[in-house]
């Protein structure tokens, strides 16, 4: 990783500019740079918050109808109003969890070494959803309808799965069709604050 940033055309500029010219492009750095720029990350300027402020016209059409439907289906895992429960669930997409690609599959249990935690990831906040394809902790689908697809249809069995997405979640395809509403536009920021 460090060869390749300080390899990189723009990056070490871009570090001596934020660093100092003493940039050192090291392990230390770069954690630093990505937390600076995850707090950058703010998220309070969607359709949803101008509803939830009281103001009713903010949600309307499918828009609205998939918050009813979100509220009845995915908010026990993508609780509001951060829409993450900050926990750890196996969502049911492997039966299998190697130890390869530095376990990458294997979830929590990476750290916990619990077998309780094989294939559990933490759950993510859903806001801007919309706007940060691929899915999934591998990127391995790349529409929401992939995602709703897969827990309608693609749920991979397992000793760990989340038992609340062990049916999968059956959704009508007017459910699903206001489900996507909602998450594309009532999740997404109108403002990006940096």
């Amino acid at each position: 990783m460090e060869r390749y940033l300080r390899e990189h055309a723009e990056y070490p500029a871009l570090f001596q500019a934020a660093f100092g010219p003493q940039a050192q492009m090291d392990n230390v750095e770069v954690v630093r740079a990505l937390a600076q720029y995850q707090r950058t990350l703010v998220s309070f300027h969607t359709p949803w918050d101008a509803y939830q402020a009281g103001d009713t016209l903010a949600l309307q059409g499918p828009a609205l109808a998939g918050w009813k439907v979100f509220q009845q289906r995915c908010q026990s895992c993508h609780t509001p109003p951060l829409f993450t429960d900050n926990g750890y669930h196996n969502n049911g997409l492997d039966t299998h969890y190697p130890d390869t690609l530095e376990g990458v599959y294997q979830g929590r249990y990476r750290i916990t070494l619990d077998a309780t935690d094989l294939g559990k990831f933490k759950t993510p906040s859903l806001r801007n959803v919309a706007r940060t394809a691929p899915y999934m902790h591998d990127g391995r689908f790349a529409t929401l309808e992939a995602v709703l697809d897969h827990y309608q249809q693609g749920m991979q069995p397992s000793a760990t799965v989340d038992t609340a997405l062990a049916e999968g979640i059956s959704l009508s395809p007017e459910e699903r069709t206001a489900l996507l509403a909602f998450l594309r536009e009532a999740l997404s920021d109108s403002v990006i604050v940096n």
